[in-house]
């Protein structure tokens, strides 16, 4: 979501998801998002087989806004209106 409607309140929802269509779970550990936005997934960081994970500019604000979800971040920088490439490399920085 790189552009969510701005809010009454200005909490920004901008979040990007990830999805494990492997038939076994990734650990994450030290992957690291980079591009227009940087994040290093922490110690522990395991997506299960077939889920989904959220990762948000402002997790808190995220997650009041919709309960429920995995949310993890927050991210460094801004997912552009006009499209860029970003890429999840693994902890030893390999795309």
């Amino acid at each position: 979501m790189y552009h969510p409607i701005p809010r009454a309140d200005g909490k920004d929802l901008e979040f990007l998801e990830l999805f494990n269509s492997q038939s076994f779970f990734q650990d994450l550990s030290g992957f690291r998002l980079s591009g227009d936005i940087d994040y290093t997934f922490p110690s522990g960081s395991v997506l299960s087989a077939g889920a989904f994970l959220v990762v948000a500019k402002d997790p808190a604000a995220l997650g009041t806004a919709h309960p429920g979800i995995d949310v993890i971040g927050p991210y460094s920088g801004n997912l552009s209106h006009g499209g860029e490439t970003l890429v999840l490399r693994d902890a030893f920085r390999n795309p």
